[in-house]
């Protein structure tokens, strides 16, 4: 609605088949020139609450996250692909103390 003309806007909310929706398009007009996309992006990047801030807080914590393999400072994703991926040990190997952690 933000990129919408004046007149075209104007026209829009005299239309009898969106009078329903009037209100809404009214409001949509208002606001939507409050905050530019790039503030946008910061406000949602700094949001605190909902799925997003979940799932960065979780990223950053594992991401941080070190783990002692033999003898080395891993983060999880590095651990996990030793231990399960290609190149991974048998199972006696990864039965083994250094890899208990």
């Amino acid at each position: 609605m933000a990129a919408v003309s004046e007149e075209r806007a104007r026209e829009l909310l005299a239309s009898p088949q969106l009078s329903r929706y009037h209100f809404w398009l009214l409001l949509a007009r208002r606001y939507a020139r409050t905050v530019t996309e790039p503030e946008e992006k910061i406000l949602a990047e700094k949001a605190v609450t909902g799925r997003a801030a979940w799932v960065r807080l979780f990223e950053e914590v594992h991401s941080a996250a070190r783990y002692e393999l033999d003898g080395q400072s891993l983060a999880q994703h590095a651990v996990l692909s030793r231990l399960y991926g290609r190149t991974a040990p048998s199972a006696s190997a990864r039965r083994a103390p250094s890899a208990r952690g």
